[in-house]
């Protein structure tokens, strides 16, 4: 009988005897291709995983057979594990950001326990007319990943949530733009803050209180949208030539994804995408 093995440098065959046993054949393989090789049956994870395996089913040994053997890669078996047991982690985790209100004007703020400091946009300080405010002997220089430069400070700003709760902080003023306000460990730890990821929300908890039925607030996160659409409402990110594309054609009353796909059949060319929609 004829057994055909396949590795990663070479194809071989071998003929045998028809009394060969299993074992037989893998010293035999052992001994072509210079690895230790384990078998596994049925697909089931070899017993020995930092060895070569078998990759392949046992045939009888009076058939002809095709067996592949290859080199174990952990790095690849940490992928497929990945991939079954934390899917999540090949796609985009949504950042955690929380309505507010600053003399009645609606921002995102993003919630980051890892800042030290909590931080107002440049941008906003007119629009939410805090210009007034802004100390400037306490301008500077911020470092981490690169360097932004600080514009003062305002040392006490009255935040507003949804369930009209008000709570105050000193906040760093600088140019944050693509985030907006950063909601910092300062201002988390003063009002004790807690995020509760179970429901998407963090609390705040009102005066000393931490019983169950004690007064606080639940502020639940934004959708990825909900951020986008008040980012772009104020300024603070601008708007991709494919999205201002889009933006006309839903205007015409049709639904955004159906502009998209049509824009995506035409080339990006909104005219021969609005003949399209409108057949």
């Amino acid at each position: 009988m004829e057994f055909k093995f396949i590795t990663a440098e070479s194809t071989f065959s071998l003929t045998v005897s028809d009394e060969i046993s299993v074992q037989d054949v893998f010293s035999l393989v052992e001994a072509e291709v210079g690895y230790r090789v384990s078998l596994f049956l049925d697909g089931s994870t070899p017993v020995e995983p930092s060895d070569v395996v078998l990759s392949a089913f046992l045939c009888p040994l009076y058939n002809n057979c095709s067996i592949t053997v290859k080199k174990y890669n952990a790095i690849e078996e940490n992928l497929l594990k990945a991939l079954e047991s934390n899917p999540e982690a090949f796609g985009e985790v949504e950042m955690l950001y929380i309505p507010i209100k600053i003399n009645n004007i609606e921002i995102p703020a993003f919630v980051d326990t890892g800042a030290q400091r909590t931080i107002f946009p440049v941008q906003l300080i007119e629009k939410c007319h805090l210009t007034n405010l802004v100390d400037d002997r306490f301008k500077g220089v911020a470092q981490g990943v690169g360097t932004q430069e600080i514009k003062g400070r305002i040392h006490s700003l009255s935040i507003t949530f949804n369930d009209g709760f008000v709570a105050d902080g000193s906040v760093t003023v600088l140019d944050t733009k693509d985030v907006g306000m950063l909601i910092g460990l300062d201002w988390l730890k003063k009002h004790r803050a807690f995020i509760d990821l179970t429901n998407n929300s963090m609390v705040i908890p009102h005066g000393s209180g931490l019983g169950e039925n004690d007064a606080k607030s639940v502020i639940h996160f934004l959708p990825h949208w909900k951020v986008k659409e008040l980012k772009l409402e104020l300024g603070l990110i601008e708007l991709s030539p494919e999205d201002i594309k889009i933006n006309q054609l839903v205007e015409m009353g049709f639904e955004k994804e159906m502009c998209r796909r049509a824009l995506e059949m035409t080339n990006w060319n909104v005219e021969l995408a609005a003949g399209v929609l409108f057949q």
